[in-house]
Order: structure tokens, then sequence, then C-alpha cells
């Protein structure tokens, strides 16, 4: 027998269906990449079958069946996606586990904590080098990752919105040193001047 709810309002958007791997990680409330809920990577999804009923890891020596992931070369880290990617796919995520009874604490929480990342000051730099956005997203990728971890270890799970500053610190000096090296690389590129002797 099939269930309507007759409260819940259709999709409003025109992208495809979620992927399996999301499915599976919001009925056992697991870790799920943003890539996943953003646009692109719905589409790609899409593009690739990962949300059909039958998409399963083929590679896995595991006896149960597993939802089958983006491969590496296409898959994009929650780190590696801008700011407006990720609240973005943060919202959408908050549908989701609302819609899948992660519990009201538990909604409310994943509320405030990106709320907490969209509204840190470091959220309203600018730029193509800004590091403050870049910092909070590498932030949430750490700290959501870990969350999920100790969930599966733990069966409970702890408060994600007080801003854990050492990690905060350890992030932010992550993104400086990654733009750095980026621009000691791009200043250490040959020159395609021609030399005349």
């Amino acid at each position: 027998v099939i269930k309507i709810d007759v409260d819940r309002e259709p999709p409003t958007d025109t992208l495809p269906t979620l992927a399996n791997i999301v499915l599976e990680g919001l009925v056992h409330r697991l870790y799920i990449p943003l890539y996943y809920l953003t646009p692109e990577g719905r589409r790609l999804c899409d593009q690739l079958g990962l949300n059909g009923p039958y998409h399963i890891d083929t590679s896995s020596t595991s006896t149960s069946k597993k939802a089958a992931a983006l491969p590496d070369n296409l898959f994009r880290r929650d780190r590696d996606l801008s700011m407006p990617e990720t609240m973005q796919a943060a919202r959408l995520f908050l549908e989701l586990i609302e819609q899948y009874n992660w519990g009201t604490d538990c909604v409310r929480m994943f509320f405030a904590f990106f709320d907490m990342i969209e509204s840190h000051p470091y959220a309203l730099q600018t730029g193509k080098d800004a590091v403050g956005p870049k910092t909070l997203v590498l932030y949430q990728d750490i700290v959501r990752k870990r969350w999920h971890d100790e969930l599966r270890a733990n069966n409970s799970g702890y408060i994600l919105t007080k801003v854990k500053t050492d990690i905060m610190t350890a992030c932010h000096e992550e993104v400086v040193d990654s733009i750095l090296n980026a621009r000691i690389a791009v200043s250490f590129l040959p020159s395609h001047r021609s030399c005349s002797f």
C-alpha cells in the first residue's frame, strides 16, 4: 500500500530525482556529500543512471547491495564546492532530513549549523582569493563528516552549532596555504617570451 501525504507539496524544481546513494544516506542517516544535492551533481548522476531503480555498486565485495557513487574523477568533495553551492545544497539537505524523519532536534541543529556557516563574518569576504568562504566550506565538510562518523560509532550525535575554534583555525591555515602555494606555482611557470641575444 502506498501512503499519500495530502499535506506534502510536489517538487517545484525541474531537476532529476536524487541519486540512490542520497536516498540510502537519508534512510540510514549516513553522511551525504553535498555535491549530490547540487543541480550539477543531480544532473551528472542522472546522466550516469545513478538514480535508477537497480543501479548498485558492482565493485563492492559486500554481500549487501550498496548504491553506486559517482566515479572519483567526476565527484567534487564538499570542500571543493563554492559557498553558494554549499548553501543551496544545504537547504535541500535540511528539507530532506525533515522528510526522512531524522528528528526535530537534528533538523533544528543542522539548520542552526548551516545558518552559523552562512552568517559567519568569513562568509562576507568576496573575491577570487577570499579565504573566508573557502574556510567555512572546508570547516563544514570536516565537522559534518566527523559528526556522522561519531553517530555511526556511538549511535548518538552531538551539537554542531558551536564553532570549534581549533578546527576553524586549521581550516583557515589550510586554505591560506593552498592559495599561497597556487600563487607560487603560477609565478614559477616558464615564460613564453622569446629571448633574443
